[in-house]
């Protein structure tokens, strides 16, 4: 099994969803699915995503982040990728995500 971790804190006065190691279906998606379920009910106007130390993301739980990024914009809110890793700012780019997301 890989390792990851899933913390949630506050960044600027929100809430941050910290995402490290490797992620997927059969590991973290349980996790990723209850931060993001206790993070939405404190977001004023942002959601952080911090992906400094992600490795990897599967198609599952990269649709969970879509789908809750689709779920603050119809709010007026806004979901933000933080620090994407090397790997991750490449999927991003290759996927044409990161003209989705706001990544800071």
């Amino acid at each position: 099994m890989h390792r990851f971790s899933i913390k949630s804190r506050i960044h600027e006065g929100e809430p941050c969803i910290d995402i490290k190691g490797y992620l997927s279906n059969d590991n973290g998606l349980d996790s990723l699915l209850q931060a993001f379920q206790k993070s939405l009910e404190k977001v004023k106007e942002n959601l952080y995503v911090r992906m400094a130390d992600l490795t990897f993301i599967d198609s599952t739980c990269l649709g969970v982040i879509m789908f809750n990024f689709n779920k603050l914009s119809k709010q007026n809110r806004k979901l933000v990728i933080l620090d994407p890793s090397e790997e991750i700012r490449n999927l991003m780019e290759y996927t044409s995500l990161d003209k989705v997301f706001h990544i800071q």
